[in-house]
């Protein structure tokens, strides 16, 4: 009977885990070799002689598949126990008169395969999910980034009252509103840099600038925040003869990811700095608040994606810093942080852009 099996047998008897029965009619079985299961028990010295039928009753779709193969048809099927994944593959013999004879049983421990072939399931399924995760995401900053766009235009204009027909409450309410596109603008530009930096798609796309005027941009945009916060902003920058070379919108938001981070983890009446200057070629910008510091501890996880320090709000993706160390590094430059200058308290966030700095 076993030399019917051919090649295929040595192929599973070179298992460490395998085991080869003849089963009779009656479900007895009258052959056993290989070296068995151990885990399980499952060796011939145990088996032989014994009714494998009842056996198989103990594992769901084990019997089926046997009085399959006593009854002619071939049969392979999976099954656990215990933990223990084992193939068992069962092929029918005739008798010389060509009816159903007996069926041989072959069994081997699969579990290391198959649990790695599930794992590589479970990946790319995982990955299909986040893919579309990631995909619904984009959607979604996309649709959300032009109505958003309109209405950050549409309140500065209202802010400027230039009929003057404005009450100062309403001049209020519109800044409050403007604050909160602005913030909601900030998120949407997070998210889709985020998904571009999941899928390896982040890049810069480099243009010469001047720096006072994104200075003075990064204050226009800032300043509703900081009045809502009760706080104020100083800003220091080189003069308008000076410019750099850089992605200026994303350079534009991580530094108002920094901004925005200062005022949220500073107390009321406080100030916000930041300070742009040139060093000879390099572009350096620090922003510096009196909030109550960052600990040590802390500090060399605060740029992971997802990483939030804890707040009296608790509001927060904590994705803002990983995405400033991203912008910085697509610029091949550092991003830090360490204690304020000259205070007690406070936390100074500083960058570093090698090469930047150009002519007028």
């Amino acid at each position: 009977m076993l030399e019917q099996l051919g090649p295929n047998l040595q192929s599973i008897l070179s298992n460490a885990s395998a085991l080869v029965l003849t089963i009779d009619q009656d479900g007895i079985v009258t052959e056993a070799t290989g070296s068995g299961i151990e885990g399980l028990k499952l060796v011939p010295e145990r088996l032989l002689g014994r009714d494998f039928i009842a056996y198989s009753r103990k594992i769901e779709g084990l019997e089926e598949s046997l009085q399959n193969a006593l009854n002619g048809q071939s049969n392979r099927i999976e099954i656990e126990i215990f933990g223990t994944i084992l193939d068992a593959w069962m092929e029918p013999a005739l008798s010389p008169s060509g009816a159903p004879g007996y069926a041989t049983v072959v069994v081997s421990d699969i579990t290391d395969s198959a649990v790695a072939a599930r794992s590589e399931s479970a990946l790319k399924h995982l990955k299909e999910d986040s893919q579309r995760a990631r995909k619904f995401i984009t959607s979604l900053s996309h649709e959300m980034k032009s109505p958003l766009t309109t209405v950050v235009a549409l309140t500065d204009l209202l802010r400027l009252n230039d009929r003057g027909n404005l009450h100062p409450d309403q001049i209020k309410q519109i800044t409050v509103v403007m604050e909160n596109a602005d913030r909601l603008t900030l998120l949407v530009n997070d998210f889709l840099n985020h998904s571009k930096m999941e899928a390896g798609e982040f890049q810069s796309k480099p243009s010469k600038f001047q720096i006072s005027e994104l200075a003075q941009d990064l204050e226009k945009s800032f300043e509703p925040i900081a009045t809502g916060e009760d706080q104020k902003i100083i800003v220091t920058s080189p003069d308008e003869h000076q410019f750099a070379v850089a992605d200026r919108e994303l350079l534009r938001q991580a530094i108002m990811n920094l901004l925005i981070n200062a005022s949220k983890y500073s107390p009321l009446k406080t100030t916000v700095s930041l300070d742009i200057w040139v060093d000879e070629n390099d572009l350096r910008i620090t922003v510096t608040d009196e909030g109550p510091g960052i600990p040590q501890d802390e500090r060399s996880a605060i740029f992971e994606p997802y990483n939030r320090l804890d707040d009296k709000e608790g509001t927060g993706t904590g994705m803002g810093l990983a995405i400033v160390r991203q912008i910085v590094e697509l610029h091949h430059g550092k991003v830090w942080v360490e204690d304020g200058v000259g205070a007690s308290e406070g936390t100074s966030f500083s960058i570093w852009i090698p090469e930047a700095v150009s002519g007028s």
